[in-house]
């Protein structure tokens, strides 16, 4: 079980979208990847460890650690969106490799898109500008769209 402490300082770096169907936005570190990162400490080690954002919200909803088999799918496809509420408004939900995969190649997220929607260091830099955004001018609805896809419709997804 997450302490209220532990709960109050992840969500001290979330953004909540004005609206029902916005995000909630990662505000804290953004790794390599694109995707939040929050340091918990180890419940065994007693050592800090990393997670990524998303997961960490999931875990809020599910009052437990995940397993490392259990993925965390973005029904936005935003790698910042941590809206994980355990009802119809999520945006995250609980499923594994397998689907994800499908997911993936369906929404056309498999590597072959990805080199045409930038590199890896490409993406991690518009996520990081996406957040240092909102930090500084509050909730943009629009910003957040042309970040998870391209207005011009026949472009690929981001992420």
């Amino acid at each position: 079980m997450v302490s209220d402490v532990l709960a109050d300082r992840f969500f001290s770096h979330v953004l909540k979208g004005p609206k029902s169907h916005h995000c909630w936005l990662w505000c804290g570190a953004v790794g390599d990847d694109g995707y939040g990162r929050f340091w918990v400490k180890d419940p065994v080690t007693g050592k800090q460890r990393v997670l990524r954002a998303h997961r960490f919200a999931m875990q809020l909803v599910v009052g437990k650690e995940l397993e490392a088999q259990e993925y965390v799918l973005h029904r936005c496809d935003n790698p910042l969106c941590v809206k994980a509420t355990g009802d119809d408004s999520t945006h995250l939900r609980l499923g594994d490799h397998s689907v994800n995969m499908v997911e993936r190649s369906a929404r056309g997220r498999s590597n072959f898109q990805a080199l045409r929607s930038g590199s890896k260091k490409e993406r991690a830099a518009a996520a990081r500008s996406v957040r240092d955004a909102v930090l500084s001018g509050g909730y943009d609805h629009e910003l957040v769209q042309r970040f998870v896809r391209d207005l011009d419709e026949g472009q690929e997804l981001l992420f």
